[in-house]
């Protein structure tokens, strides 16, 4: 009989960090929370070739808290990719975006627009979309 559990969270991030550390030119972290450091960071930071990116990793269903959402939308505002992901074929279509070198030169030329455009493209669990000031931050 096959296991019925959903996978957790932790293992998801492991796999997405250890496809992602696999691909040359990028550069990937997890970032641990606990007492001493700072609430809301997502879970995975990298840097593919100067394109900056953030993963929050949920398990399938999961919903970004407050402080969660309120940091990625400040690096958004900052110019990286942002991404709320339930699974690593999710991740890698987000990686997708960062990797695509048209996407790269055009961010080159219009930073804030094309934020916008790949922000468009990130999967949002259920509780992110009653953030109405969503479009409005950026």
């Amino acid at each position: 009989m096959p296991n019925s559990k959903p996978r957790l969270e932790a293992t998801i991030c492991k796999n997405i960090q250890r496809q992602l550390l696999a691909i040359p030119g990028c550069y990937v972290e997890k970032r641990h929370g606990g007492t001493y450091t700072t609430a809301g960071r997502p879970d995975l930071s990298g840097c593919y070739r100067s394109r900056r990116f953030e993963m929050e990793v949920k398990r399938p269903g999961g919903a970004l808290t407050d402080l969660q959402f309120i940091e990625l939308m400040e690096w958004v505002k900052a110019g990286a990719v942002c991404s709320v992901v339930t699974s690593e074929e999710e991740a890698m279509a987000i990686f997708h975006l960062v990797q695509d070198e048209k996407i790269m030169q055009e961010t080159v030329a219009d930073g804030e627009r094309i934020t916008i455009l790949i922000s468009r493209h990130v999967i949002l669990p259920k509780k992110a979309a009653c953030h109405t000031d969503f479009w409005n931050v950026i």
